[in-house]
């Protein structure tokens, strides 16, 4: 099996957005989902092991750093990107 780099596959899947090779809309919104998720940068960091009982969070990347390097396990928490409603097709008469 094949391993790809983040950076890989966002380029593989640009190349096919922009190609032929994407077959219908529903294939090019699955692509553009994917690499929007690839292309995410978090926005907080959580760790729940400080011995409170109780989780902190902080939109600081240096504090979040700052955890890694105590050894605690630090989760990237990221902001999920609303869908635009797509209203089905009227129908004429």
């Amino acid at each position: 099996m094949t391993t790809f780099t983040d950076k890989e596959l966002i380029k593989e899947i640009k190349e096919r957005i922009g190609s032929l090779d994407v077959r219908d809309n529903i294939e090019r919104r699955a692509y553009e989902i994917a690499l929007a998720s690839l292309e995410a940068e978090p926005v907080a960091w959580l760790h729940s092991d400080n011995g409170l009982g109780i989780p902190a969070i902080t939109r600081s990347k240096n504090v979040a750093d700052s955890w890694l390097s105590k050894g605690w396990y630090v989760q990237p928490l990221y902001i999920a990107q609303s869908m635009p409603i797509q209203e089905p097709p009227q129908e004429v008469k």
